[in-house]
């Protein structure tokens, strides 16, 4: 039986971790958006470093999510 003071641990952990979440993902956000080129803009030029380090991330993201959409 979980007590009244585990389950109040449970869900103040639970909050710290996805306030976490929820400021890296804005923080990788930001960096995608001021850090690399707009690849809809005719003008970006962008390095073959963009091109390898937006596939690692999106490599990366998309493993974590692999699957989810069959739930």
């Amino acid at each position: 039986m979980v007590t009244k003071a585990a389950e109040i641990e449970v869900r103040r952990e639970f909050r710290k971790w996805v306030e976490v979440f929820w400021k890296n993902h804005t923080t990788l956000s930001q960096v995608v958006i001021e850090d690399f080129p707009d690849p809809d803009d005719p003008e970006a030029r962008p390095t073959r470093y963009n091109v390898d380090a937006i596939r690692d991330l999106a490599l990366r993201e998309g493993a974590l999510v692999e699957g989810y959409e069959k739930q």
